[in-house]
């Protein structure tokens, strides 16, 4: 019984300092990428003083600010004990079978789990391996085959990096996909934006013939997404292998009702 508890703590004491180490590791990579994303905006502000390089610089402090701070207090509540990881708050039974089938490839019957069910279970397993260090999922990361494409929303203009790009990135480096960021314009319409993703997206295509596309959109992004697809259905059908929208106002969105889109709206018209 001692050997059976001997062995529950020293369990628990490598988790912690696993967890420990992952919170550092985490804190040390936002004050790396904060500092060279600071040290780029001054440098252009420096070598050409304007308004939206000054704004920029400020966008970049505040949002470093937060990350690094973020990042710090993890660390400190890694360390003091005061969060714990997450323990398993879904059917066991259902989870194993899930993860089972999925890990060994083989389908899951259409009529036993939904949609819903089976990416909550993936999440949570992977959530779950994340939070616990010495736990090892039978999941693994798959090989990516398309170039990921990334498509951001409203307002992406005041963020260095565009939505979820620090994410591929880290991918990138464990499955070596390729990827890369559409630039829109998060104050122009559909239209516009649509306009933009093609002419991005064939001279892409034309120095990279033999790649397929996966697109992944934030928020309007993925309205703008739609509205390139529409325009372009047959080249799409021959190149595009998938199409990931989050968070996307797909059946329509009340929001732009509110006063305050409508004060941000009156000022980009001034």
């Amino acid at each position: 019984m001692k050997e059976i508890n001997d062995s529950k703590v020293q369990s628990s004491i490598k988790e912690y300092i696993s967890r420990a180490r992952k919170s550092k590791d985490f804190l040390t990579d936002s004050i790396s990428v904060s500092s060279n994303e600071l040290g780029e905006s001054l440098s252009v502000l420096v070598r050409k003083p304007n308004f939206k390089g000054a704004f920029q610089l400020a966008s970049d402090i505040v949002g470093s600010g937060a990350w690094i701070s973020n990042s710090y207090l993890n660390l400190l509540l890694t360390i003091t004990g005061l969060t714990k990881p997450k323990e398993q708050s879904f059917d066991p039974d259902d989870h194993q079978f899930i993860i089972e089938k999925i890990s060994n490839n083989i389908r899951i019957p259409e009529n036993k789990f939904t949609e819903q069910e089976i990416f909550r279970s993936i999440y949570n397993e992977l959530e779950y391996a994340h939070q616990h260090p010495g736990y090892k999922s039978p999941l693994k990361l798959p090989k990516i085959f398309p170039t990921i494409v990334l498509i951001s929303g409203v307002f992406n203009e005041l963020y260095k990096t565009a939505a979820f790009e620090r994410g591929v990135q880290h991918a990138s480096k464990l499955s070596k996909l390729k990827y890369f960021v559409a630039k829109t314009d998060g104050f122009e319409g559909a239209k516009y934006n649509s306009t933009l993703i093609e002419n991005q997206l064939f001279e892409y295509h034309r120095n990279h013939p033999d790649e397929k596309f996966w697109i992944i959109s934030y928020s309007k992004g993925g309205i703008d997404s739609l509205h390139f697809m529409r325009k372009n259905k047959e080249w799409c059908e021959k190149n595009v292998v998938g199409l990931s929208t989050i968070a996307s106002p797909i059946l329509g969105s009340p929001h732009l009702s509110k006063k305050v889109f409508k004060l941000v709206k009156y000022f980009q018209d001034l």
